[in-house]
């Protein structure tokens, strides 16, 4: 299939120019003038639709048979937000196991950045000894099954 170039109606510098003014403008209704300038389609880009995964259902079944703690450090989680669970085996390196509850934690936030910024240097600390003993067992069966 042949590919067109894509073909902009005005330079880019000129829509540029025209959404900083707006902008400037501190208006209320600054969306229904990018709207009608013609310089935004959408009201939002937070309304996106992702592909879905199941990931979702997973994720309010492990919260709702789980208490809401952080399985780390202990602290309570108020609400269940993308960010308190966590995949102990990497979903791209494994995908096999995105879906499956063993491998899904309930971290808080501070405890899951601390996953993805030290990740196996965390397993002399005491606090991660139960992470780390299931870890171990996941990964031992997901390398037997290859």
């Amino acid at each position: 299939m042949k590919q067109t170039p894509l073909k902009r109606k005005t330079p880019l510098k000129a829509k540029s120019k025209k959404l900083l003014s707006i902008i400037k403008g501190n208006d209320p209704t600054i969306i229904d003038k990018l709207k009608e300038k013609g310089l935004v389609k959408k009201a939002s880009t937070l309304t996106t639709k992702r592909k879905a995964t199941g990931e979702k259902e997973v994720f309010r079944e492990v919260w709702e048979e789980r208490p809401h703690n952080c399985e780390i450090c202990g602290v309570f989680i108020k609400e269940a937000r993308a960010i308190n669970f966590s995949h102990a085996l990497p979903k791209g390196k494994f995908p096999e196991y995105r879906l499956d509850k063993r491998n899904i934690f309930l971290k808080c936030e501070e405890c899951h950045q601390r996953w993805h910024t030290w990740g196996k240097e965390l397993r002399t600390s005491s606090k991660w000894g139960k992470f780390f003993t299931r870890y171990d067992n996941l990964y031992e069966e997901a390398y037997q099954k290859k």
